[in-house]
This record gives C-alpha cells, sequence and structure tokens, in this order.
C-alpha cells in the first residue's frame, strides 16, 4: 500500500513537473501549442512567452512569423497572440493581429513582453510588446526599442509603435562620433480622455561626442536634456501630440 501511495505521489509529481515546465524554450512544446491554430514553429521566427500576469493558469505567447520578400530581401513580421493553459497545453486564447511588424534594412531582432501595470481604467489592464531594432552598419549604428500596447480583452491595437528608446551614432569608425541616446518610461496619469487614463511619456536624453584615435578616445561635451509629454486616447488608439511624432513615432 505505501509502495503504490509513493508511485502515485511521483507519478504526480512527475506530471504537475512537466505540465508547468512549458515554457520557449521546448520546441516540441512550442510546435504542439502552434499547430493548434494552424501555425508551424520556425527557429527563423521570434517569439516571447510569458505567464499572464492576470492569470495564473495562463502562459501569454507571442509569435512573429517572418514573410520574406526575395526581391526586396526584406521580411515584414505578422503577429500572433495565444493564450496557452498550463494544466494541459491547450490554446484557450488567439488574436491575430492585422498590422505587420516592419523589418527592412533596420531589422527587428527580437520581441518582449511588457507586463508593466497599464491600467486604462481602475481595473482594467492591458499589455505591451517591445520590439527590438537595430541598423547593422558601422558608420551609422542605430537601435530602438518600440512599444505595441494591446487590449487582450477586444483584440484591439492601442498604441502604436512608440519609440521608447534610441540609440543613434555617426561615426568614423575608429573614435569620431556623434552620439543621441533616449531612454523613456510611461506612466499612468489620473485625468482621462475618452474613458481612458492618459500616459505620460517621461524622457531623458543625453548627446555627447567622442573624439581622438583608437589609442587616446574620449568623450566631451555631454548635454542632458527631459522632455514629457502626454499620449491621450482618441476613442480607438492613443496619440502621439504632433510635434512629438518625428521623434516619437517609428
Amino acid at each position: 500500500m505505501i509502495k503504490i501511495n509513493f508511485l502515485a505521489i511521483f507519478l504526480q509529481l512527475f506530471i504537475s513537473s512537466f505540465v508547468y515546465a512549458f515554457n520557449c524554450e521546448n520546441e516540441q512544446n512550442i510546435d504542439h501549442v502552434l499547430n493548434q491554430v494552424d501555425l508551424e514553429f520556425n527557429p527563423s521566427h521570434l517569439i516571447s512567452c510569458k505567464a499572464n500576469p492576470q492569470n495564473e493558469n495562463q502562459l501569454l505567447m507571442v509569435y512573429a512569423v517572418q514573410q520574406y520578400d526575395e526581391e526586396k530581401e526584406i521580411g515584414d513580421y505578422q503577429l500572433y497572440i495565444l493564450g496557452v493553459n498550463h494544466k494541459n497545453r491547450k490554446v484557450d486564447y488567439f488574436y491575430a493581429i492585422e498590422d505587420k511588424l516592419l523589418s527592412d534594412a533596420v531589422e527587428l531582432l527580437s520581441i518582449t513582453w511588457d507586463f508593466a501595470p497599464y491600467f486604462v481604467k481602475p481595473s482594467y489592464r492591458i499589455v505591451g510588446l517591445r520590439l527590438n531594432y537595430s541598423l547593422r552598419s558601422q558608420v551609422h549604428p542605430y537601435h530602438a526599442t518600440i512599444l505595441n500596447l494591446y487590449d487582450l480583452d477586444n483584440k484591439k491595437h492601442i498604441l502604436d509603435s512608440l519609440i521608447v528608446n534610441e540609440y543613434i551614432v555617426d561615426t568614423d569608425t575608429r573614435c569620431n562620433a556623434d552620439i543621441e541616446e533616449r531612454n523613456s518610461v510611461l506612466v499612468m496619469r489620473p485625468t482621462k480622455t475618452h474613458g481612458y487614463f492618459d500616459i505620460q511619456v517621461r524622457s531623458r536624453l543625453e548627446h555627447y561626442e567622442m573624439t581622438g584615435d583608437e589609442e587616446n578616445c574620449f568623450e566631451i561635451n555631454r548635454k542632458t536634456s527631459k522632455q514629457n509629454f502626454l499620449l491621450r486616447f482618441n476613442g480607438v488608439r492613443y496619440v502621439i501630440p504632433k510635434s512629438y511624432e518625428k521623434d516619437y513615432q517609428y
């Protein structure tokens, strides 16, 4: 009787560990999930998984499928969001996003969930997705992180392509360079527009130069500044103010 109980407990623990070990690093698990919505896993596509902060039994998977154009030698990405039940690995939520993710000379390298507390109403939370872009140039290297916000319950894309981090360089590849950096955080505000809380973007900007040669390269003329502005909901999406579109809209 003791042996039987021990075996039952062992099997239960083994099954539980298998079920809850689901993650984006196991290709078999990923393929099993994607096949349920007629998608196939490909290592060249982009993926991010994270436990749903509002549902402990659900893993949220975002999968970006590259649609490559051989003539143009570029490939935009089609984005899919899936909710996966931890216990049975069944898809219980699926959202195919219409807006494609651009990827050209400035290449989309990775995607990551952003589950900061984006409460657009007192008890209504949306989720963020960060897109990491890079231009692989020795003379003009460029890196940017773009933030999209999604209302999963209503399957709506409510903030499109806000540049939250940016790194711009003009260099001779030896030392001399002109460098601009901008890092932003989003803060929910108590004021509302069309029923949704406004979002404040707080940015820190750094501008500096590197001068000299490979053996003696040093920084000069560092300047720091700040920018703050509000994103307001227009009934469909959060809008970047016109005066900031050029710098913040990707």
